[in-house]
């Protein structure tokens, strides 16, 4: 997942048999782009494939980019 280090420890709360977990919005928000980003086959296909061209050298730098 996606997380920042800026975010606040998840807090658990346990009543009786019911337990609940609390966290930030910020986190709530980036948990739920990371699941839309998984969610999405084609997306993670583009990402792996990067990832992939990246290993092999197949990438420019921004600059490289800009300068085009």
């Amino acid at each position: 997942m996606l997380f920042s280090a800026n975010f606040i420890s998840p807090i658990e709360y346990k009543i009786g048999m019911a337990q609940t977990v609390t966290i930030s919005k910020q986190e709530f928000d980036s948990m739920k782009e990371t699941l839309d980003i998984f969610s999405d086959s084609g997306l993670v296909k583009d990402i792996k494939e990067g990832i992939e061209d990246i290993r092999k050298g197949k990438s420019i730098s921004l600059n490289e980019y800009l300068d085009r």
